[in-house]
């Protein structure tokens, strides 16, 4: 099914004529035409959707199945591409020759995308660091609707933007995700992933303000689905972590620990190394 049949579908589903559709947006009969030919402009397609009350995401989901799995395919090669430098390096190169061949700027972006990555979970300086955040920064907020992808690819690079440049997306971000077409389960996951990075990189920061307001954001995705024990403890060791920079206490620094010690009995051992060693690098100018 094209797009222009799955649009007619839905239009008869809303039991709308070609015409009311078509009502201040473009004529019947190019209307007519692109429900025959699949062929829509984008930015026609996004006003058609809004006025049907239908996520874009779930529109190129239904339109497209088989691509729905291929983008499942390349978020696998992505997180391939980020440990390991022959295929981070094999997957730039065809982002970067696909760019060549078809001008379409998310190949240029994705390449950037690994490359800035890359060096950030292997310690690496990043060459054009300014160059590469403006180009993503362009990218991705050059468009009025985020898609899955669009979101997935803003929690990868967050660590680029600065503080006030996330803070002034925040709401936008909880909205977006908001309106996913997913299952609870699915969309949860994308909420705790973009709380957790969020008030990780404003510990990390020393930006104490903006944390708490992540973790007001944790707070809530976690309290939507108590079920996943490790989103839990991480929203609690980061709230005590919150206190703790306030003002250090060892009853509460103690309890941390022992909220800590649920990921080694379950067998998290990496988990609860890396977290540890973040909270002591945190921790570490208010120690007594």
């Amino acid at each position: 099914m094209n797009q222009g049949q799955l649009l007619k579908k839905i239009r008869v589903s809303r039991r709308l004529s070609q015409q009311q559709l078509a009502q201040n947006i473009t004529s019947q009969a190019a209307l007519s035409r692109m429900e025959k030919s699949g062929n829509i402009d984008a930015n026609v397609l996004l006003r058609f959707l809004d006025k049907l009350d239908i996520h874009p995401t779930e529109f190129f989901m239904l339109a497209n199945p088989d691509g729905w799995i291929d983008s499942q395919d390349y978020q696998k090669k992505l997180y391939a591409a980020y440990y390991n430098e022959q295929n981070s390096q094999t997957l730039i190169n065809q982002e970067l020759l696909l760019y060549d061949k078809t001008k379409i700027k998310k190949h240029q972006i994705n390449a950037l995308r690994v490359q800035a990555v890359y060096a950030k979970i292997n310690n690496l300086p990043l060459e054009n660091r300014e160059e590469i955040t403006y180009e993503i920064q362009n990218y991705l907020f050059g468009f009025e609707t985020w898609f899955l992808s669009d979101i997935l690819m803003y929690l990868d690079v967050l660590f680029l933007f600065d503080d006030t440049f996330i803070r002034s997306y925040h709401n936008r971000m909880i909205r977006s995700l908001d309106k996913l077409p997913f299952s609870a389960v699915q969309k949860h996951y994308l909420q705790i992933a973009y709380a957790h990075n969020a008030t990780v990189l404003a510990f990390d920061r020393n930006n104490m303000q903006d944390a708490q307001l992540y973790l007001q954001a944790f707070e809530k995705f976690v309290s939507l689905d108590t079920r996943t024990l490790t989103d839990t403890i991480y929203y609690l060791t980061y709230s005590k972590l919150f206190s703790l920079k306030q003002g250090f206490d060892q009853q509460i620094y103690d309890d941390m620990l022992d909220d800590l010690a649920v990921f080694k009995r379950f067998g998290y051992t990496k988990e609860y190394h890396d977290i540890l060693y973040f909270i002591e690098s945190i921790l570490k100018p208010n120690k007594p």
